[in-house]
């Protein structure tokens, strides 16, 4: 009977079409409160992450891991972040006034949650 095998072939396609192939960096909101703000983001080979700072300590949980390289203002190397998957890490309040961009020059995606937490 074709019905079945139809019916198969439907189903696979849909769970194909659910699953997630990161192309772009990017970063995704999971909440946010007055205490705290948590998101997910996907830094791509190639594809830095805009210059940013961090006014609150945070902690990254990495679902998927790598080496970041850290980049000041003047777009000059200021340091490397190197994050194994599976491990959490707490990072302090970036310094007043100053600015960095990540840039992943690994072959795979980095992929992290961050856990920021404010200060009342």
């Amino acid at each position: 009977m074709l019905i079945k095998p139809l019916m198969i072939v439907a189903g696979l396609m849909l769970v194909l079409a659910g699953c997630s192939t990161e192309t772009q960096t990017r970063r995704t909101l999971h909440y946010e409160n007055p205490l705290s703000r948590a998101w997910e983001t996907v830094i791509m080979p190639d594809q830095p992450l805009k210059l940013h700072r961090h006014d609150y300590p945070r902690a990254i949980v990495v679902l998927e891991g790598g080496v970041l390289t850290l980049v000041n203002e003047n777009h000059e190397k200021s340091g490397e972040l190197v994050l194994e998957t599976g491990k959490t890490y707490w990072l302090e309040a970036d310094p007043p006034g100053e600015l960095h961009g990540d840039i992943n020059e690994g072959r795979r995606p980095v992929r992290v949650v961050v856990v920021e937490f404010r200060s009342k």
